[in-house]
């Protein structure tokens, strides 16, 4: 059984074709007024993310906020089609555990995610 956000990577192989799949059976995803956020569980703890975002304004600098043991914001440039990548480690102090928030703001929406990291 996969953990939430975690990658499941399939392949079908035949003599003739190979194609290769990555599903997330469980994803950590939020969705507000039409931009979507997921965040992908990257190692076992959750300990790095990699986040995506769909929906937000083209070629445009777009703020997210990351939550865990302390609160620091950054700035991502979307694609020309709206899309936002970034990874994150939310654990910058001594902690061996916690909640992670990311918040990824734009002027007409701001969808949030939240995952727990650290102990299994």
């Amino acid at each position: 059984m996969p953990l939430k956000g975690e990658l499941s990577r399939v392949a079908f192989v035949s003599p003739d074709v190979r194609i290769g799949i990555v599903i997330v059976a469980d994803p950590v995803e939020a969705t507000d007024k039409g931009c979507t956020i997921t965040a992908k569980r990257m190692n076992r703890a959750f300990t790095l993310a990699f986040l995506s975002g769909t929906g937000y304004p083209p070629n445009s600098d777009i703020h997210y906020t990351v939550s865990s043991e302390m609160t620091n914001d950054f700035v991502v440039k979307s694609d020309g089609k709206g899309t936002v990548r970034a990874s994150v480690i939310p654990f910058p102090g001594k902690k061996k555990e916690g909640t992670a928030r990311v918040k990824i703001t734009a002027a007409n929406c701001a969808p949030e995610v939240s995952w727990k990291w650290g102990s299994i």
